[in-house]
């Protein structure tokens, strides 16, 4: 692996974590550099407003490998029955619920002592990333008469319906693992 930051400003906690990527084996072409994004602010590249990812510095043909991640650094299903058990996590839960219910516990019950704590970290907000179904109700009459409104509060009931659904026959039965104070609706 070669290092992943190249000539483009990193912020600290980025090089943290890819030096984090770089321990753990994940493999960088060349041809592409980090950026970092972090804290909102975005990474200004010959006058384009970039975020958080990777830029191609170089050009990339078809099917070129740019970047290896191994499987170990990968949350997915699997992952989170691994943490909260095949009960729990029946094959019938959702990839994205089961991915959801594991990065709220890394981040909020592991905190620093989770394997993916760099990873985590490096998450954006929602506030970050604008998410429309959590804006506030004079934010959405704002989007009066658009597709996005109808969207976003589609999407929030959707999640509403499924917190009160895991709130019946998963959390109130295992408040060991699922606390009160941490997994909210919020």
């Amino acid at each position: 692996p070669i290092a992943l930051t190249s000539d483009i400003p990193c912020k600290a906690c980025t090089c943290v974590f890819e030096e984090w990527l770089l321990a753990n084996d994940v493999e960088m072409s060349g041809k592409v550099a980090s950026i970092s994004g972090m804290s909102g602010t975005d990474e200004k590249i010959e006058g384009q407003s970039f975020g958080r990812g990777l830029i191609a510095k170089h050009d990339i043909s078809t099917r070129e490998v740019i970047i290896k991640v191994p499987g170990n650094l990968m949350m997915t299903k699997e992952t989170a029955v691994s943490i909260f058990g095949p009960e729990l996590v029946d094959p019938l839960m959702s990839e994205y619920t089961a991915i959801a219910l594991q990065l709220i516990s890394e981040k909020h019950q592991l905190g620093s002592a989770s394997f993916w704590h760099l990873y985590v970290e490096s998450l954006p907000s929602f506030e970050e990333v604008g998410a429309s179904f959590t804006f506030s109700e004079d934010e959405l009459a704002l989007l009066e008469g658009s597709q996005l409104k109808e969207f976003s509060l589609l999407f929030r009931q959707s999640i509403e319906e499924e917190f009160s659904f895991l709130q019946e026959h998963m959390f109130s039965k295992r408040r060991d693992l699922f606390p009160a104070n941490i997994y909210t609706l919020e």
